[in-house]
């Protein structure tokens, strides 16, 4: 079947018997000569980093302190057969010593005495890119606001940029939390660069107050905000998640994400990143308000520029029709009173479609977004026992009641097509609550 420029075919065994055209190239394509999209490899998505010199120096930093870390434990281990004791160990913490002027950051490995040590020392550069990594490979398909290779390379060319490494402790405290890496077989991040989600927390807060987050807000500042509130509400901290979560939302009111007089003089591609910082909080605050029954601060807003999809790799379709979802979402339970059946109607029809999934390329974006699609339609059911009359008599109708039974039926059909590793991925917003 011919599709649009820029969109892969779904791929996979288990993703093509989904489909009427198991065969390849499909029938349609043969006979039109066309090349055939089900042939195409599905590409990595996101920025397409990282570069070649900022790897090098990434692996540079690394080897450097993995030779430090040997020369340390060498050093201990003589220490101990001596009989003198053994000196505290922080083992992927580089030592920052203080000076009138604030904090310094020698390169990776650097010996510095413990005593003059104001503040704990701080996570090197080289451990944190091996979690930001994964974020690039399992995360940024979820939360496709950071470009990791612009991050890394700022944390490498500007040391003492405290924002930037309050970002990047904060996603990687997010990815740890959210993927389980602590106990994933075969992980960069084993042995050496082994460091917990809360170690990853208490650096980035550490680093948010010597920067003033507060006050200097930016778009890493928020960002910083939302990934705590990842953090937070993946080990059930959910009062701290709930108010991160609303800082995040404010530092956007502060800067005027949700004016379109803030994207007039901008670049397309600023523009876009914007708006995907933008959606990506609205979706995630609707989803947190009606779970926790806390109200929403971040309005929709119908005049902002479009979100699209330039095909440059920096955004999804999935990400996109999550968007969508949600704005279908919040139009039908703000709609006034008298229009609450038919807007309810439309809803329930257009969340019905298995369109929409199966047009995604790979398996966790269409797990998220099939099983986004049957806990709206229930959550809407719901919403109609207030504005509207169910009926017993009509058993197939979006207001009858039986129709949780119909939608449950859908999400044990779109399980059985699904891995428990691409539902599981989604983390507790998608195994606790959409399930």
């Amino acid at each position: 079947m011919r599709r649009s420029p820029g969109k892969s075919c779904l791929f996979g065994l288990q993703a093509i018997q989904l489909t009427s055209y198991p065969l390849q190239p499909c029938a349609r394509c043969a006979a039109a000569s066309w090349d055939c999209t089900y042939l195409k490899t599905h590409g990595k998505s996101g920025p397409k980093g990282p570069r070649r010199t900022t790897e090098a120096a990434i692996r540079r930093l690394q080897e450097r302190s993995k030779s430090s870390q040997d020369v340390s434990r060498s050093d201990s281990e003589a220490s101990l057969e001596a009989g003198s004791p053994s000196p505290t160990e922080a083992p992927n913490f580089n030592p920052l010593p203080t000076t009138g002027n604030g904090i310094l950051w020698p390169e990776v490995g650097a010996q510095s005495s413990s005593a003059t040590l104001k503040d704990p020392p701080r996570l090197s550069i080289s451990c944190v890119s091996q979690y930001l990594e994964i974020y690039q490979a399992r995360g940024y398909g979820i939360w496709p606001v950071v470009d990791t290779e612009a991050l890394t390379a700022r944390l490498l060319t500007h040391p003492y940029d405290l924002e930037a490494y309050a970002l990047a402790t904060a996603i990687c405290a997010a990815v740890v939390s959210q993927f389980s890496t602590n106990s994933a077989p075969g992980s960069p991040v084993q042995g050496h660069y082994h460091v917990s989600s809360s170690v990853f927390e208490k650096e980035s807060k550490k680093a948010r107050r010597e920067a003033d987050h507060l006050e200097n807000t930016s778009a890493s500042s928020v960002l910083s905000s939302f990934f705590l509130h990842v953090y937070s509400a993946n080990i059930g901290r959910m009062n701290a998640s709930t108010i991160l979560l609303g800082e995040a939302i404010t530092k956007v009111h502060v800067l005027g994400l949700h004016k379109p007089a803030f994207y007039a003089q901008m670049a397309p591609q600023e523009t876009q990143h914007s708006l995907r910082i933008y959606w990506l909080l609205f979706i995630t605050e609707r989803a947190h308000s009606i779970q926790h029954d806390v109200p929403t601060m971040l309005k929709r807003t119908q005049s902002l520029p479009q979100l699209e999809n330039l095909d440059d790799g920096l955004v999804t379709p999935a990400f996109i029709q999550l968007c969508k979802l949600f704005h279908i979402l919040d139009i039908t339970i703000t709609a006034d009173p008298t229009t609450a059946r038919n807007a309810l109607a439309r809803a329930q029809q257009e969340l019905s479609s298995d369109e929409a999934p199966l047009s995604l390329e790979n398996e966790l974006q269409r797990a998220d977004i099939s099983m986004t699609q049957q806990w709206m339609r229930i959550f809407l059911w719901q919403h109609a026992l207030n504005v509207t009359n169910l009926s017993s008599a009509n058993t197939e109708g979006e207001f009858s009641f039986s129709f949780p039974a119909k939608v449950a039926q859908n999400v044990l059909g779109n399980m059985s097509s699904l891995s428990q590793q691409s539902i599981e991925a989604h983390g507790p917003g998608m195994v606790r609550y959409r399930l």
